[in-house]
């Protein structure tokens, strides 16, 4: 990974692994903490996509690291079988329960998640 390549390039990375699809790939919550370092004090967001599929994991990960994640993939299922109608419950299942986690371990605000309540190896 090269994050002053990107760095150089916008205002925001994707941290992707293809969905598993390159078999030696590092899932990307696994190194959200580092890229979070290696862009302390610059104005880049950080965006985490791959096995986001629940409130639960777009918990992880923000409070790994990532300003926001991509759940593209994941919903494809529900709008196939229910079209905007499956895509609008997916989403909205995923919010109920990123909601309900922030409100179990007490943050107020999406911006406030951090890793004090998540237990990891660093």
């Amino acid at each position: 990974m090269n994050v002053q390549k990107c760095l150089e390039q916008g205002k925001a990375i994707i941290v992707s692994h293809h969905h598993g699809r390159i078999p030696y790939a590092v899932p990307p919550v696994m190194v959200l903490p580092e890229i979070k370092k290696a862009l302390e004090g610059r104005d880049v967001k950080i965006i985490v996509d791959c096995g986001i599929a629940s409130g639960a994991d777009v918990f992880k990960a923000l409070a790994l690291g990532a300003d926001a994640a991509a759940v593209g993939r994941s919903m494809l299922p529900s709008l196939e079988t229910g079209g905007v109608n499956g895509t609008r419950d997916f989403l909205n299942h995923v919010g109920d329960e990123l909601r309900y986690l922030m409100s179990c371990t007490g943050f107020a605000k999406v911006s406030d998640i951090d890793d004090s309540v998540i237990h990891y190896i660093r």
